[in-house]
């Protein structure tokens, strides 16, 4: 684990180590054109701890292993500390740096669930714990968000920690890609994806973290803890930065565990309201509705044997 961010006297790029202890890239603190080779992995005995551990990071330590075009005098300092596997960085149009981390992995397993990952697997995970920080110009590190998922490969191969991967501006819309998630990872109900951070970085991550959240304990049987879950994501989600297939994706899972609890009536009430926000947005959504008229049709076929058919296909139809 990296604990601290390295900011250089000159302008430099920091480039990954084989095994990926440092990942810091796309420092540009000044320009003035010093090319920095790739960092040796003595950097992670300087600067990677043991778990729970943490080895200081020395201006000294690093200082040696910065090769200076036309030897020029380097400076070094750290600029910011208390960040978990940092991937990519970058600057953002209000001048405040935003860190990618992985986060600290999970121990949640899915051996038997489903696929695992050949040769570095069976990764364990955890459905929050990923994590992206700001950094002000004053080097203060603060959380934009830890929802996001984390995982990590066996300890046999060295407990690699994947989380999210990397962050990217558009104008000033903050975008991630998570690479830490989905149950081959240890992580059920979060799948890796391109995430669009909102303004305030909170209500579409929160929403997201809930319905995960939720997905994942329904499918281990806690099925009425998943509805609390998603309930409170429901409401979450009426804001104006949700779309009518974001609604629509929370009510068909809310109807899933309606069902699973046997209240097939309210199931199948959900599946239509969710039917008709899918139908009425622009946006592709051809495999949320085709999951959506698949456990509609199991209500049905519930339904319907208990009255008289055609009073049936006529409510149903």
């Amino acid at each position: 684990m990296i604990d601290a961010l390295v900011c250089f006297g000159e302008a430099g790029h920091v480039q990954r180590t084989r095994r990926g202890i440092l990942a810091l890239k796309e420092v540009r603190a000044f320009r003035s054109g010093l090319d920095v080779s790739a960092l040796s992995p003595a950097l992670s005995v300087a600067s990677a701890g043991t778990a729970g551990s943490k080895v200081p990071v020395t201006a000294q330590g690093i200082a040696g292993l910065v090769r200076a075009e036309a030897a020029q005098p380097v400076t070094v300092s750290v600029f910011a500390t208390g960040l978990y596997n940092p991937r990519g960085l970058k600057f953002g149009p209000d001048g405040n740096l935003y860190v990618a981390e992985g986060g600290k992995g999970g121990t949640n397993s899915t051996i038997g669930k489903c696929e695992q990952v050949p040769a570095v697997g069976p990764y364990t995970g955890s459905p929050t714990g990923g994590r992206i920080s700001k950094i002000s110009p004053a080097g203060v590190r603060s959380t934009v968000t830890s929802q996001l998922p984390s995982s990590q490969t066996s300890a046999e191969t060295g407990s690699l920690v994947s989380g999210v991967a990397d962050v990217a501006f558009i104008g000033h819309t903050l975008y991630a890609i998570l690479a830490g998630g989905g149950c081959s990872h240890g992580v059920i109900g979060k799948h890796n994806a391109v995430l669009r951070i909102g303004a305030t970085g909170s209500a579409e991550l929160e929403v997201r973290a809930l319905s995960g959240e939720a997905w994942a304990r329904a499918e281990g049987g806690e099925v009425r803890e998943a509805v609390e879950l998603l309930l409170v994501a429901r409401e979450l989600a009426e804001g104006p930065q949700f779309s009518a297939v974001d609604r629509a994706d929370i009510l068909f899972r809310l109807g899933v565990c309606r069902y699973k609890l046997s209240s097939i009536a309210t199931a199948a009430s959900l599946f239509d309201e969710a039917l008709a926000l899918a139908g009425s947005s622009e946006l592709p959504c051809d495999l949320l509705r085709a999951d959506i008229l698949g456990w509609r049709s199991r209500c049905l076929s519930w339904w319907c044997p208990r009255f008289a058919w055609p009073e049936c296909r006529e409510t149903w139809r």
